[in-house]
């Protein structure tokens, strides 16, 4: 499992792209620029609205500009992104660790660590290799 335990004190903060505090795609893209020096779209346009759905519907739309493939669970690694059903919408998202634990970030948990178990997977959308 590679170690992020560094992001686990960045604050949750609404529409945050920064060490000073991310949501949960701000995390994400974050991490992917810190750790593999990977750039994926802010989509901070559809956040003007203030709108989380409209910022998930942007992500779930431009999957194809970040993403090269949809992996299999059997498949998965370090560094992919997975994402998440909440409240029967496409709106949430966390980055694989390894080893069946992932790292993400949502309003009243901060940043945090969690193995990736029923409760998660019933609600996966797909997990995602960026490019």
């Amino acid at each position: 499992m590679i170690d992020l335990s560094k992001y686990l004190i960045v604050p949750f903060v609404p529409h945050g792209r920064d060490m000073n505090g991310c949501d949960c795609w701000g995390l994400v893209r974050l991490i992917l620029k810190e750790e593999i020096n990977t750039n994926l779209p802010s989509f901070n346009s559809a956040y003007e609205t203030l709108n989380t759905t409209a910022a998930m519907e942007a992500i779930e739309n431009n999957k194809s500009d970040f993403t090269q493939n949809k992996v299999e669970l059997e498949n998965i690694e370090p560094y992919d992104v997975l994402l998440f059903y909440k409240y029967s919408k496409l709106s949430h998202v966390g980055l694989s660790l390894g080893d069946n634990f992932f790292i993400h970030t949502d309003i009243g948990k901060g940043v945090c660590i969690e193995k990736l178990e029923r409760n998660n997977l019933d609600r996966l959308e797909g997990i995602y290799r960026v490019s």
